[in-house]
């Protein structure tokens, strides 16, 4: 074996494993079992029989699956996991969360939900367009609505109903509601990258000058 070879080995096994799925109606680990195990109230066989019971009254008898398992969320805080067998929920569990007084001997319960575990499909997390957006994917020619917290354009002008306002209109021409601010002037435009101001209102637009007479000479 080469010492490239050796060194590939070597960081591959040196790689982390991949964490453990945080879904929440995933199952829980043998240690996790073995501490909800400890409350024999909320972990007993009328405890579960109760349980599954409560999802009779929500569901079709025949949906709740096999028991799965148990997961304690807090003390004297119990989550009883049920297969579920409804069609198009592969992969998710019926949930049904459990407590008690202290001393207590009877189990209450709080919660009834359906949870995805491992093999759930899920709908991948929403991204906002603007994030979404990859360079190449729009044109010159499509218009994209404008962000008001775009960091790259800043306000042009602000009125103040004084005399200023015509000279910087006029004679400075800064009749835009925005334009670029110093970073996306200082930073290049990538590929696929535009950056546009808003149009000059045609109320504060410069008028065109007229042409300047012609003047004739005949000797």
């Amino acid at each position: 074996m080469t010492d490239a070879a050796t060194q590939t080995s070597k960081n591959t096994s040196s790689k982390p494993a991949q964490p453990a799925d945080d879904r929440p109606g995933a199952l829980p680990t043998p240690a996790e079992q073995a501490t909800a195990a400890k409350d024999r109230v909320l972990t007993s066989e009328g405890a579960i029989e109760a349980a599954r019971a409560a999802l009779g009254e929500i569901t079709e008898p025949v949906s709740v699956g096999l028991y799965a398992a148990s997961r304690q969320l807090d003390k004297r805080l119990i989550t009883h996991l049920f297969e579920c067998n409804l069609a198009g929920y592969r992969g998710w569990r019926w949930a049904v969360t459990m407590t008690r007084p202290p001393r207590g001997r009877t189990a209450t319960i709080c919660e009834l939900e359906l949870l995805p575990g491992e093999d759930a499909l899920l709908a991948p997390a929403w991204v906002p367009w603007a994030d979404r957006l990859q360079p190449g994917d729009a044109s010159r020619s499509d218009r994209l609505p404008r962000r008001e917290t775009d960091e790259r354009l800043e306000p042009g002008w602000e009125a103040t109903g004084e005399d200023g306002d015509t000279v910087a209109l006029d004679e400075l021409d800064l009749g835009r509601a925005r334009v670029l601010s110093a970073e996306a002037t200082a930073v290049p435009p990538s590929a696929g990258t535009t950056v546009t101001t808003a149009p000059m209102p045609t109320a504060y637009a410069r008028p065109t000058p007229p042409a300047p007479p012609v003047a004739s000479w005949y000797p």
